[in-house]
């Protein structure tokens, strides 16, 4: 599910259209959900480990986004103090 989305932020080196904080926060509910089924529940491994991938999965992605948003901002901040 966030492969294409990764490989289309890579590929375009920018985050779009993406909400990159709607990302950190179902990132943040997905680590405390696979915390809970982990530690809380004790549930085996085939229950929290799909929502530890996934979650991982768009961290990744959202840590992209937030790394080409910086650079982007760096050099049209560059740009900008060029005389």
């Amino acid at each position: 599910q966030y492969i294409p989305q990764l490989r289309t932020t890579l590929l375009e080196r920018s985050s779009g259209s993406l909400s990159v904080s709607f990302y950190l926060l179902q990132a943040a509910g997905g680590l405390i959900v696979a915390a809970e089924q982990v530690f809380a529940a004790a549930d085996p491994w085939p229950v929290w480990l799909p929502f530890l991938c996934s979650t991982s999965m768009q961290l990744v992605v959202a840590l992209c986004c937030v790394y080409f948003d910086c650079v982007a901002r760096q050099r049209r901040a560059g740009d900008s103090a060029v005389p």
